[in-house]
């Protein structure tokens, strides 16, 4: 479907790509969101059919992304009538581990998108974090200057973690979700927010909250220059950082017991400001 001419000359500060399947159809489509959140436009027309294909053409969807969003002859999508998935489809992670002196990457795997869901083991140990996007290849290096790296890390999005099992079979935690969309240029909110949404048909309990302190810039140049060390960073890689804090039951009210599964029917809701909100359903 066709949208009004209008404003096509507009320039926009900051793209928001999405990943989405419209309800008629299985592919999976790269699009942008509007201002206002309300549309996806869709970027097929340009031959950008993932996520990769965005990054690589990022300089000119960077500058024609106003005539994109506003032109005559765009394709969109009411937000509600498309299924947004994980907005980079194949996700390497590179992640610091705690008592560890290199970084630890972790495979390309799928992860969750918005209206995922995650069990409810691993709901009792879910983690906000933030991730910056890689958005062009750096080969491994000692020495890497600040512009280039600035350049490369093009984007940010909003990770929820929980433990997986790592190499050597103990929890370790993993980025699980992400979304629900990447943000370019890459964005430092002040607070991440965690929240644990109680079921519908569980009437009197109140959300708990907890508002942790967002990863510096400089954390995250730093964890990139460890990773260069000894890997290539690629377009898509996630450099994913978890601030310290409790899990998401262990917050406000704190009535569940570390460890406890959480209530089937609740949410896990990531949020933090320019970075949208990230829902999983808990089962």
């Amino acid at each position: 479907m066709s949208g009004p001419a209008t404003e096509q000359g507009a320039r926009l500060s900051a793209l928001r790509l999405v990943s989405f399947i419209p309800r008629a159809r299985d592919a999976v489509h790269v699009g942008l969101l509007t201002p206002d959140a309300q549309q996806v436009v869709d970027l097929a027309h340009f031959g950008i059919n993932d996520a990769l294909d965005a990054f690589e053409r990022l300089a000119m969807l960077r500058q024609t992304a106003g005539a994109i969003v506003h032109g005559a002859a765009r394709t969109v999508f009411a937000v509600g009538d498309v299924h947004l998935v994980a907005p980079i489809p194949l996700v390497r992670s590179v992640i610091r581990v705690r008592d560890r002196t290199a970084p630890h990457f972790a495979d390309p795997a799928t992860l969750h998108g918005p209206g995922g869901h995650l069990g409810r083991i691993e709901a009792a140990g879910a983690r906000v974090g933030l991730a910056a996007v890689v958005g062009e290849m750096i080969e491994a290096t000692h020495r890497c200057p600040d512009d280039q790296l600035e350049q490369a890390l093009s984007g940010s999005v909003l990770v929820i973690g929980w433990p997986h099992t790592g190499p050597d079979g103990a929890p370790m935690l993993m980025p699980g979700a992400v979304g629900p969309f990447v943000a370019v240029p890459r964005r430092r909110p002040e607070s991440l927010m965690l929240t644990l949404v109680a079921p519908l048909d569980v009437h009197g309990t109140p959300d708990t909250k907890q508002a942790v302190p967002a990863p510096a810039d400089s954390a995250f140049m730093t964890l990139a220059r460890e990773a260069l060390r000894t890997h290539t960073l690629r377009p898509g890689d996630l450099l994913t950082i978890f601030p310290q804090h409790e899990p998401a039951h262990a917050v406000e009210h704190g009535s569940t017991p570390q460890g406890t599964p959480i209530a089937g029917g609740s949410w896990i809701r990531a949020t933090a400001p320019g970075l949208g909100t990230l829902s999983l359903a808990v089962r």
